[in-house]
């Protein structure tokens, strides 16, 4: 029998972002695997927004899949950042917000920009966000 291994790199984002408040979740591995790490969830995630973030592929980017490591920034309706998230290795994300407000999600990252840029949220959704590289 023969088998082929692929491999696959992700370009993980190096841009400078404020690191407080960011929660990277995973899971271990071994004796720890499935268990999650990171800060706890609410038990009323009414201020929270949450979702996952995927790369579509593209000429100069032909695997599509999680974001790993890629700031997303949430935005108020004024434009201003409200919170800074990066993504988990499964591209998993989170940012606490006003259940009063509008928000859209945008990529601190030089190299990808979202695609529903104009998209609006609100908290208490789980969302998907995809990136697509600039």
């Amino acid at each position: 029998m023969i088998l082929f291994l692929m491999s696959t790199s992700v370009l993980a984002d190096s841009d400078s972002a404020n690191q407080s408040g960011i929660s990277l979740k995973g899971t271990g591995h071994g004796r720890h695997a499935g268990v999650k790490t990171g800060a706890k969830k609410e038990k009323n995630n009414s201020k929270v927004i949450s979702g996952t973030c995927e790369t579509l592929a593209s000429p100069s980017n032909p695997i599509a899949g999680a974001c790993v490591n890629i700031v997303l920034m949430l935005k108020d309706a004024e434009g201003k950042v409200a919170g800074k998230s990066r993504t988990a290795t499964d591209g998993q994300f989170e940012f606490q917000a006003d259940p009063d407000k509008l928000y859209t999600i945008e990529s601190g990252s030089r190299y990808f920009e979202v695609v529903e840029a104009k998209s609006t949220t609100t908290t208490g959704r789980r969302i998907i966000v995809h990136l697509k590289q600039k």
